[in-house]
């Protein structure tokens, strides 16, 4: 199921949250400081939409100059930070990078995440977001965007919160829980942290200088 042309199939339909003037009026509130004030100060509110949101936010206040978005389907992350610095994806799908490339304007590649170490450049930082969970070899994409980091650089990733295991959902291989999260990261990098928005885990860590 997790393999090109199931990704291919997905990435061929058009959602309404494609829209660019759509995602642009989304990533401009969401860089906000009252934007997230008033979401923790209603806290029955779902969130389970607000990973990219939170990443576009922290990639803005760590400044950062240049984003890979891996596992990037049709680069709806990266198009909402794309006016603030260099950004390039890559996905299984060519379908969902030939999107990328026409709708939103953005640089990528298709290719098999785990051959990421093709590259021929590092990044400020690195986002898998809701990638981990469809990847048999998580440590090694952990890894891999490791050595794709500048010195310096941030690491954000974003997986469901202890539900979505391989019972309910398909394309899934694991169900994630802090803990586990926070292990896989700190064997990486030797420090990370951890935050629960709602229905997602979001973890960050930071390549030493």
């Amino acid at each position: 199921m997790n393999d090109e042309k199931y990704w291919n199939d997905v990435w061929k339909t058009w959602r309404h949250a494609d829209k660019p003037a759509w995602l642009k009026a989304v990533a401009d509130r969401a860089n906000t400081k009252e934007y997230w004030d008033s979401l923790w100060n209603r806290p029955s509110r779902r969130v389970e939409k607000y990973s990219m949101q939170w990443a576009w936010w922290r990639i803005r206040e760590v400044e950062a100059k240049s984003v890979l978005d891996v596992g990037c389907g049709n680069g709806r992350l990266l198009f909402g930070v794309k006016d603030q610095c260099e950004v390039f994806g890559i996905d299984i799908s060519p379908v969902a990078i030939e999107r990328m490339k026409k709708e939103y304007g953005i640089d990528g590649l298709a290719m098999d995440v785990y051959d990421m170490d093709k590259l021929d450049k590092k990044f400020d930082f690195v986002v898998v977001n809701h990638t981990l969970e469809h990847l048999w070899r998580d440590e090694d994409i952990v890894r891999l965007s490791f050595n794709r980091l500048n010195n310096g650089g941030y690491f954000y990733v974003a997986v469901p919160n202890n539900i979505s295991g391989p019972e309910e959902t398909d394309e899934h291989v694991r169900k994630y829980d802090s803990e586990m999260l926070s292990k896989l990261l700190t064997k990486i990098f030797g420090n990370c942290t951890i935050k629960i928005i709602g229905n997602h885990l979001i973890g960050m860590a930071r390549k030493a200088i």
